[in-house]
């Protein structure tokens, strides 16, 4: 290609074509004098440019930058693809870039040297008067500097943290406004705060109060019975029932056992005892059973001898059976089989039965014959040791109840009310009897004794039992308003 022109076209009117200078035989300083020269020449006609041109006002680089760029220049220059007035640019860069190295220079030499990070690429020193250029890297690629990188990289820390700051002066001026509204609110009526605790002051020491009150209530309902129990509504329930049992040649016991309260009709008159005796012996046995003095499945040998009449289970079993005591004790009292009665009567023996009685309060137990007499008081004792006894000897508790509650004629229960009641009737003509626990919400003794006698008795003790009900209730209700009226005045 030596020797041969190459044309350019113009790139506008006012600048003709120029050609290419020739400059492979000539060195870097002398092809910048000739194209400093002709330069100046166009510019200024005959007078050439001083050798001390002001420099150019270029920005500081880092030394980086400085090293990177003076490599793509000399490459640039060395592949002669660049025309003359970029390539007199060029130079000129090249100048002033070597005069940022020189300072770098003296200044490194200045101060110690600085450890490289082991991130930052080697920089090759380019000499002024020899350009080296590295055969595998290709002219037209420019390179990427660092020094660019690291500014994006600033810019976008600096837009975080400006994003930071904004939302952060977002919620201070949120906590301000918040704060302002709470001071203006309190500032409007400062004794709001006030008046709230002391609503609340007053709501503590109201509910206080009413938990002192029911407390002094319910003490009240179950305190032991007291002359304030005979207000004037007891007292007219209690003539009211004693003029309705006048009709009857009878005789009532009646003791709440949660309260002790107690009403008596007749209680002095005594009664042929007929089969309410029965519960006795049982309940001796059972008692004996607790104690281990005595073995349920024990047996007797049923012989014709025991043969009594009115004895619907005992009729179904051979002479010669060997019944258990706890059969014959269920067949006492579900049934009131007089044949089973009169077996465990002649194992447990009669003096044991009265000393028994006797130890419970009881005065005519087995006055005559093996059923004897009763009043009101002697069955009221019967009772309450039934109940104790149910209440503190667990599964055999529990099983004697069961006897009881199951058995025959029970004229004390109130089925429609879903009210059991655990009881033994007797009968004898002219007698009818029936005796036991009312199990209502608050249980209690019953004794209904009568000379009355027939078909009607199973009604007529239902009926004396729901008087006796009614005066239960109305004490109950009586104790309720003379608690409320103690404890809260009205």
């Amino acid at each position: 290609m030596e020797g041969k022109k190459k044309k350019y076209k113009r790139k506008n009117s006012s600048v003709k074509s120029r050609k290419k200078i020739k400059r492979s035989s000539l060195s870097n300083e002398e092809l910048l004098d000739q194209i400093i020269t002709k330069k100046s020449k166009k510019k200024n006609g005959i007078k050439l440019v001083e050798e001390t041109q002001p420099e150019i006002e270029i920005p500081e680089y880092s030394k980086q930058y400085v090293d990177e760029r003076l490599r793509e220049i000399n490459k640039l220059i060395k592949a002669k693809k660049v025309s003359n007035d970029e390539l007199y640019d060029l130079l000129q860069e090249r100048k002033e870039l070597n005069k940022y190295k020189r300072k770098y220079k003296v200044f490194e030499e200045k101060k110690e040297p600085e450890t490289i990070p082991e991130t930052t690429p080697e920089v090759e020193v380019v000499e002024e008067k020899k350009i080296e250029v590295k055969e595998d890297v290709k002219p037209e690629e420019e390179p990427v500097f660092k020094e660019k990188a690291s500014i994006n990289d600033l810019k976008k820390v600096r837009n975080q943290n400006i994003v930071i700051i904004i939302i952060l002066l977002a919620l201070l001026i949120g906590l301000i406004m918040g704060i302002t509204l709470f001071v203006m609110r309190n500032k409007e009526d400062p004794s709001s705060h006030l008046l709230v605790v002391e609503e609340n002051n007053e709501e503590e020491l109201k509910e206080d109060k009413e938990k002192e009150l029911a407390e002094l209530y319910e003490k009240c309902l179950v305190r032991p019975l007291d002359d304030k129990d005979r207000t004037e509504d007891v007292i007219k329930a209690e003539d009211d029932l004693k003029s309705y049992l006048s009709k009857y040649k009878t005789s009532v016991g009646y003791v709440d056992l949660d309260y002790g309260y107690t009403f008596n009709y007749n209680e002095n008159q005594v009664y042929y005892a007929a089969s309410t005796t029965k519960i006795l012996v049982v309940l001796y046995l059972y008692k004996e059973a607790a104690n281990g003095n005595v073995d349920l499945e024990k047996t007797i040998k049923y012989t014709s001898s025991d043969r009594w009449s009115a004895s619907p289970e005992m009729s179904k079993v051979k002479y010669g059976t060997n019944v258990s005591l706890r059969t014959l004790s269920k067949y006492t009292l579900t049934v009131s089989d007089n044949t089973a009665y009169q077996m465990l009567v002649k194992y447990v023996g009669r003096k044991k039965i009265i000393e028994f009685a006797r130890s419970l309060g009881a005065k005519h137990t087995f006055t005559g014959d093996n059923f004897g007499s009763i009043d009101v008081n002697d069955g009221i004792n019967y009772w309450k040791a039934v109940n104790e006894f149910i209440n503190n000897s667990g599964d055999l508790g529990e099983e004697l109840k069961g006897y009881m509650v199951a058995a025959e004629q029970n004229g004390l229960s109130f089925d429609q009310n879903g009210i059991q009641a655990a009881h033994k009737y007797g009968e004898y003509s002219p007698i009818y009897h029936d005796l036991g626990i009312v199990y209502s919400s608050h249980p209690y003794i019953v004794v209904i004794l009568t000379r009355e006698y027939g078909k009607t008795m199973l009604n007529k003790i239902q009926d004396i039992n729901s008087k006796i009900y009614e005066l239960h209730l109305k004490y109950y209700t009586n104790r309720e308003n003379v608690c409320h009226l103690e404890v809260y005045g009205s």
